[in-house]
């Protein structure tokens, strides 16, 4: 792995041959992000119908009765 000092040079290296090129360095990294949240999409989509999903079981579980969310059906008058 990188040093903090190598990826400094080679981060200003880089801006420097960019600027040269008249290529944005903030232009260029934004593109690199969207290309990675892209490339990520499926990940992405995956854990958001999870948490939908379970945002949804968690709404339902709240308006259940409290015997019903616990599995326990039997009520204090048949456990008599």
């Amino acid at each position: 792995m990188a040093t903090k000092e190598q990826k400094s040079n080679a981060k200003a290296t880089a801006k420097l041959v960019m600027e040269i090129q008249g290529i944005s360095y903030d232009d260029w990294l934004h593109e690199k992000h969207l290309e990675q949240v892209d490339a990520s999409s499926g990940l992405i989509q995956k854990g958001l119908t999870k948490l939908k999903k379970d945002e949804k079981d968690k709404t339902h579980k709240s308006h259940m009765p409290s015997n019903q969310t616990t599995g326990d059906t039997m009520t204090k008058e048949s456990q008599l």
